[in-house]
């Protein structure tokens, strides 16, 4: 995703003494008291600096633990085109490591360390229903505990051979940000992504889909399901946001559509949207559609159902642990298909290679069309779903109620 990260401003004033950090930082939003709490020194391992998942997951979490009386030190890289700049990263990353607990964020690239530590902690999760052997070993080895964003995840590592604890720990959105009335913001425009015309303007009911260009985020079957649902006669339009317009992709999409003027409206938005911004961006939008062949969790359909939006989704993986059929338009996956060298998957990790995904074929498109089709028609259908589903956040998928579950599993 494209994000550009604003951090609540309190964040760059809180109160560091020498006997934790190389700096005396001073505020008047974090008194003496502060350090007369029983105060837990961690490092946590990941990146910060980038517009990934996994670094959007470390900076919100990382930048509110010390609300329950932990300093982090952050062991991470930073290029040189940094995405975030953010005084209190940079601080914590100068503190001196810590000899209580690490947390590892991002296993993949990132697990090994020399430094002694009195516990290692992995904070992952897997898209694929079976696990490779090499990640297995991984998280035998070379971990004390592991943390994962939803009991799906803890279920496969189970069921793989993974015989470490394992916790849950959702992720969540910024309350803060996303139930609070903002101010209209105007964006870039959209751009055509097969050639169409978009002169006379964009179709009034707006369907959105947000991932980047990998094939297990389901594109594929996105842009069939919306294809099969309308023409250019219906007053709706596909927007797809995505860091980019990945050239091999559209090729590939391109065999497959219709090769005549009746082609519904397909649109692409790939400019940065800083974070505050993202709910004004998803309440442009009429619906939101997620085709995923499996996730870890999952944030974008959770962000998009905490703005308002309806929501379409297959129905597997991280996302269970929030979707429901009292808050979704839920398309159930019967079958799962292994990631061979025919997959298109099979490159985009060296842990997808001859695993199994959730298989999304036409029953599944066949599915989301009708759904689509529905909901264009009749909106009002879905209004007791958006409710219940922002009242579910509200309650459990915050990031202080992330923040909360890591604070009571390091200090148990």
């Amino acid at each position: 995703m494209n994000f550009k990260h604003n951090f609540p401003e309190h964040f760059s004033y809180i109160l560091l003494k020498s006997k934790y950090t190389k700096k005396n930082i001073l505020s008047s939003l974090v008194d003496e008291s502060f350090f007369q709490k029983d105060i837990l020194r961690i490092s946590w391992s990941g990146e910060i600096y980038s517009d990934t998942g996994y670094s959007n997951m470390n900076r919100e979490i990382v930048g509110r633990l010390h609300n329950f009386y932990i300093i982090p030190t952050l062991i991470t890289n930073k290029n040189h085109n940094s995405f975030v700049k953010d005084y209190i990263f940079d601080m914590y990353s100068s503190l001196n490591l810590s000899e209580g607990p690490l947390i590892i964020s991002n296993v993949v690239s990132n697990y090994q360390f020399k430094f002694k530590f009195k516990e290692k902690i992995f904070f992952t999760m897997m898209e694929t229903v079976s696990l490779h052997p090499l990640w297995i070993e991984i998280c035998n080895k070379c971990c004390d505990r592991i943390w994962v964003p939803s009991q799906s995840n803890k279920q496969i590592f189970i069921n793989n051979g993974i015989k470490k604890e394992i916790n849950v720990i959702p992720l969540g959105i910024d309350e803060k940000i996303f139930f609070s009335n903002k101010e209209k913001v105007e964006f870039d425009k959209f751009i055509s992504l097969f050639g169409q015309k978009i002169e006379i303007g964009i179709k009034n009911f707006k369907f959105l889909s947000v991932f980047s260009w990998r094939f297990h985020k389901g594109y594929d079957s996105l842009i069939k399901s919306f294809v099969n649902a309308f023409t250019d006669k219906d007053d709706v339009c596909l927007v797809i946001f995505s860091k980019k317009n990945e050239i091999d992709a559209i090729k590939e999409l391109s065999l497959f559509l219709p090769r005549n003027n009746k082609l519904p409206q397909i649109l692409l938005y790939n400019k940065i949207i800083e974070t505050n911004n993202m709910p004004n961006f998803y309440k442009l939008f009429n619906c939101y559609i997620c085709m995923s062949r499996g996730e870890g969790f999952g944030l974008t359909p959770l962000e998009a159902g905490a703005c308002g939006l309806p929501i379409i989704s297959t129905f597997h993986s991280g996302m269970t642990e929030y979707l429901n059929e009292n808050n979704s338009f839920l398309i159930q996956c019967k079958f799962t298909e292994k990631i061979t060298e025919n997959n298109r998957s099979f490159n985009d990790s060296e842990f997808y290679k001859n695993q199994f995904m959730w298989k999304v074929g036409k029953e599944e498109e066949n599915q989301a069309t009708e759904y689509m089709k529905n909901i264009f028609k009749n909106y009002s259908l879905s209004i007791f779903k958006i409710e219940n589903f922002k009242n579910l956040v509200k309650s459990k998928f915050t990031w202080n109620h992330t923040v909360e579950k890591v604070s009571n599993f390091l200090k148990k």
